[in-house]
């Protein structure tokens, strides 16, 4: 493996290059971080990570085009005011080298009602079943076609776009050799008012993680799903905000949140319509917020408590009167305290939230939290362990992507805290703070240099900043950018566990936003 060869002057990293294209595939971001690490030329290892995975890819697709492929696959097309182009559609269906079971069409409230004798489906072998609906809602027609799918695997199609005729072929065959394959997804070549490779589909790895599809929507139109795991993720099911129009997106992201799922690229191309009214500039294309459902996510609160009862009755007071849904919070506690802690102490027993953890780490020692570590070696060597501990093991025991850290002694001011930190959200962003005073430089509220020295960033300034990092004390962040790396004190290149957090984001390509709107007061 070219990789491998790259890597020869680092033994144990060589060898786990070494383990072969498919650990590769799914550690390509650690491996690219590593060039960094031994000053080999970034470029060259992407190249390099690439020839592999293509040589593997083309030996991959050899095999399973050889497959004899008899598993059974339903399709379900959703039809609103499509009805001109379903013919090419089923054509295209009828066309496939491996024919499905069932063709389902959900006609959707369209203005002409679509009838079955119009369609000429004598090239087709399967059932056919034409439903109608008045939905007016993409997600919601897919789930009712879903319904009536008995088959093991399963794909959804808009009546307007057409398939290869080995795209089930392939992508059932690469779903049998891979067990923890959630779905197969195509390279989508647009046609019609636009021509060419689609949503940069092309660029996609050829194995999607959960972390992978939390920032960029990969995993778009056309996918090929176990049926299984599109049920047992109750993928969808899930809310959908009016008009965010990413719904394979966010079924995606939800079928991969339900377990050690990945999902895999074929380059057989699926044909994907585009009409003018999709066209989008910079100006009209939805905000990130809308396009990734950011209303509907689910935040989980996590509150490190080491004790100080007075503050915390004031951050109490802020968690039950927040606006964040409360169906969508949930809270945990960090308990630092070394003693029991229960949901009645804490006055949070009667509170609906959507769970409440209370998880005892006896991190450090009791009380560390308040001693002045200014001067103190020692104790800023305890601290930086015991802080650091306690977020890697909140991120470890967390489940989704949006994690609000906050201190037990920072309180926010604004009841609509979430959303406003929400709003600084991209595909690119890992992590917004609020604004709070350092502990002792009351003027200092970021780091703004790599390094995490100065200068530093203070608390009068632009609404909205790019910093190096932050505190945890108001902290936005994204699970699966954090989960990429492990904090810890000791980076001779960092002073503290947060600075070195703040450090290995950006190493990552991901950036770090500051809102001065979002003041929060620091009560010790």
């Amino acid at each position: 493996m070219q990789t491998a060869q790259l890597f020869s002057g680092c033994p144990v990293r060589s060898k786990a290059i070494a383990k072969g294209t498919s650990w590769l595939r799914q550690h390509r971001l650690m491996v690219e971080s590593w060039a960094d690490d031994l000053q080999i030329d970034r470029a060259t290892v992407e190249a390099a990570i690439d020839a592999d995975l293509q040589a593997a890819g083309a030996a991959e697709f050899v095999a399973l085009s050889a497959t004899d492929i008899s598993a059974e696959i339903t399709v379900v097309i959703s039809c609103h005011n499509y009805g001109h182009y379903l013919q090419e559609c089923l054509d295209s269906i009828a066309a496939s080298t491996l024919q499905p079971v069932r063709v389902i069409i959900v006609d959707d409230a369209s203005d002409e009602p679509i009838k079955d004798s119009a369609f000429d489906c004598s090239a087709l072998t399967c059932q056919m079943d034409w439903k109608r609906v008045d939905f007016k809602d993409h997600a919601k027609t897919c789930r009712h076609g879903f319904f009536f799918v008995e088959t093991t695997y399963c794909l959804f199609l808009d009546a307007d776009d057409k398939i290869s005729p080995e795209y089930f072929s392939t992508a059932v065959g690469m779903l049998q050799a891979d067990r923890e394959a959630a779905c197969v997804f195509p390279v989508l070549q647009a046609f019609g008012d636009c021509e060419g490779c689609y949503h940069s589909t092309d660029r996609a790895p050829d194995v999607v993680t959960w972390r992978d599809l939390e920032s960029r929507n990969w995993v778009c139109a056309g996918s090929v799903y176990r049926s299984d795991i599109l049920r047992q993720s109750l993928a969808l099911v899930t809310d959908r905000v009016p008009g965010c129009g990413c719904n394979d997106w966010i079924t995606a992201r939800t079928v991969m949140r339900s377990g050690p799922w990945h999902a895999l690229k074929t380059h057989v191309p699926l044909y994907y319509r585009i009409h003018a009214g999709q066209m989008h500039t910079g100006a009209d294309f939805p905000k990130y917020e809308l396009q990734a459902n950011i209303a509907k996510e689910i935040v989980t609160i996590v509150v490190a408590f080491s004790g100080r009862w007075d503050p915390w009755w004031r951050l109490r007071e802020w968690l039950v009167t927040q606006e964040w849904p409360a169906d969508q919070t949930r809270v945990m506690i960090l308990n630092s305290t070394h003693g029991d802690l229960t949901a009645k102490n804490l006055g949070l027993h009667d509170v609906p939230f959507r769970s409440l953890q209370i998880e005892r780490l006896d991190v450090g020692f009791a009380k560390l939290a308040d001693i002045d570590r200014r001067g103190r070696a020692d104790i800023q060597r305890h601290v930086d362990s015991a802080v650091a501990g306690l977020y890697n093991m909140a991120f470890a025991l967390a489940y989704g992507e949006w994690m609000l850290f906050v201190e037990d002694d920072v309180i926010p001011q604004r009841p609509d805290a979430i959303a406003q930190l929400f709003k600084s959200v991209g595909p690119q962003v890992a992590a917004v703070s609020g604004v709070y005073r350092h502990r002792y430089e009351p003027n200092a509220v970021a780091f703004g240099a790599p390094n995490g020295k100065l200068p530093m960033r203070e608390m009068n300034g632009a609404q909205i900043e790019h910093v190096t990092g932050t505190g945890f004390g108001c902290l936005l962040a994204r699970r699966s950018v954090f989960t990429r790396f492990g904090l810890s004190g000791d980076d001779r290149k960092a002073w503290f566990y947060d600075v070195n957090a703040g450090v290995r984001v950006h190493r990552l390509g991901f950036q770090w936003i500051l809102d001065r709107s979002v003041y929060c007061d620091h009560l010790t």
